[in-house]
């Protein structure tokens, strides 16, 4: 019975999903059938999702180093997500890194002991991937998505914009803001500062300047663990 996993490498935190793979009359679909026939009929049965917040983005400046902590936290945290993975019967998990693994020096040396670590490699998305993929795990959510869609997800360390019609893609953008480094830099004082409040929203709404070249939808839908918090 073919069983898949996913490993999402966040700036912020480690996430796990592992799924057996259907077809819509409840056979198991071989892991090789990616046809769209099959593709089209196929269902996702969830058999575990779990995270860990292990903030590997934080401090983190384009071109810096990720904190020694921080790393030594993350890999140990992904061994014990692929030693589950495995449990489940997922064998090769997907790994993937986001933001903070695109901007990291060393990103390289955090690749290379996640492969000595477990055996697996670590693709690391640009943000445009990262949008398309954001767009996929929409669409077969929500399959049924009519007029004009905004649909956003909020990471630790980037934030990707994806304009939908009619379930088509049309366009993505990725930004460079999550809630990591407005945390760090605006909203670590508790209480709260309101002044440390008002220059928050100012940073974001400069974040989402680019956003203007975007038709008005008439939809917004999130997608990910901040708009699940939020909801």
């Amino acid at each position: 019975m073919p069983i898949h996993a996913a490993i999402d490498v966040g700036s912020n935190a480690v996430k796990l999903r592992i799924a057996e793979r259907r077809t819509a009359a409840g056979d198991t679909l071989p892991a090789a059938a990616d046809t769209a026939a099959t593709e089209s009929t196929a269902t996702w049965r969830i058999l575990h999702d779990q995270f860990a917040i292990t903030s590997l983005g934080r401090g983190l400046a384009a071109g810096g180093r990720l904190e020694a902590a921080a790393s030594e936290r993350t890999i140990d945290q992904i061994a014990c997500f692929v030693g589950k993975a495995r449990a489940f019967g997922a064998n090769d998990p997907i790994l993937a890194g986001t933001m903070c693994l695109r901007l990291a020096a060393d990103s390289d040396d955090f690749v290379a002991a996640i492969h000595q670590r477990t055996g697996l490699p670590l693709q690391i998305v640009s943000g445009h991937e990262e949008a398309r993929l954001t767009y996929l795990a929409l669409i077969t959510s929500l399959p049924r998505l009519t007029e004009a869609v905004l649909a956003f997800d909020i990471g630790g360390g980037s934030t990707e914009v994806i304009a939908i019609r009619d379930g088509e893609f049309l366009q993505d953008r990725s930004l460079d803001f999550g809630c990591l480094p407005i945390t760090e830099s605006y909203l670590g004082a508790d209480p709260l500062d309101t002044a440390k409040v008002q220059a928050a929203r100012r940073a974001v709404a400069r974040a989402l300047a680019p956003l203007t070249e975007f038709a008005a939808p008439q939809h917004l839908v999130g997608i990910g663990a901040t708009a699940a918090t939020l909801a």
